[in-house]
C-alpha cells in the first residue's frame, strides 16, 4: 500500500543471549595401591603429582581460568585439585563435594544442575567410571574413558546450570598427561 512507508516498524525481536558455561571433568591423578585408610583414603604418587601438574600447566596454557574447582573429597581427587591450583597460580576455591564419590553419571548430572549460577568456569575432580561415562553422555557420543588426570572440557550456551542436558555439551578440549 501507499501508506506501508510511513508505518512504524516494529522492531523483530532479538534472540536472547545465553551465557557461555564450561565444564572441565578431570580424572583423579594415579594413586597408591595403598588400602590402610580405605580407598577414600588413598594417596597420589609421585607419578601422580607429576599428572596433576601437566593437566593443570595443559589448562593454563589453554587459557582456563576456573571461577572453582569441585573435588569428591576422597584423598586423591583433593590432592588433584589443589596441585592444579597450585600450579594455575590463581586463588581458585575449592569445594569437597562427597555427593561425587564414585557415582553414576546420571547422579553427576544431577550434581552439576545444582552449581551456583554465579559459577561460569567449572573444574570438577572425580573417579571413574562415572566420570567418563557423564563426559560420554555430555557429548552425546562415546568418548574413550579417561585416564589418570585427564580432562574432557565442555562448553554450553546455558543461563543456568539445571538447563545443562545430555548430548548438548561441545566438547573444547581434550588432554591425557603422558
Amino acid at each position: 500500500m501507499i501508506f506501508d512507508k510511513f508505518r512504524k516498524k516494529t522492531p523483530e525481536p532479538q534472540p536472547k543471549e545465553t551465557i557461555v558455561r564450561e565444564l572441565y571433568l578431570i580424572r583423579h591423578a594415579d594413586a597408591l595401591d595403598e588400602f590402610s585408610r580405605g580407598d577414600i583414603g588413598r594417596v597420589l604418587s609421585d607419578k601422580g603429582f607429576q599428572q596433576a601438574e601437566k593437566t593443570a600447566q595443559f589448562l593454563n596454557k589453554s587459557g582456563v581460568l576456573p571461577d572453582v574447582i569441585i573435588h569428591s573429597g576422597a584423598v586423591r581427587t583433593m590432592s588433584t585439585a589443589e596441585t592444579i591450583a597450585l600450579v594455575l597460580g590463581k586463588e581458585i576455591s575449592l569445594i569437597e563435594a562427597s555427593a561425587l564419590y564414585n557415582v553414576s553419571a546420571d547422579e553427576w548430572l544431577a550434581f552439576i544442575h545444582s552449581i551456583d549460577n554465579d559459577l561460569r568456569i567449572v573444574v570438577a575432580v572425580g573417579h571413574n567410571f562415572g566420570i567418563s561415562e557423564f563426559a560420554s553422555q555430555l557429548n552425546g557420543s562415546t568418548l574413550d574413558r579417561l585416564e589418570n588426570a585427564a580432562v574432557y572440557g565442555f562448553q554450553f550456551h546455558i543461563d543456568t546450570w539445571d538447563e545443562l542436558k545430555k548430548g548438548r555439551g561441545k566438547l573444547i578440549i581434550q588432554f591425557t598427561p603422558v
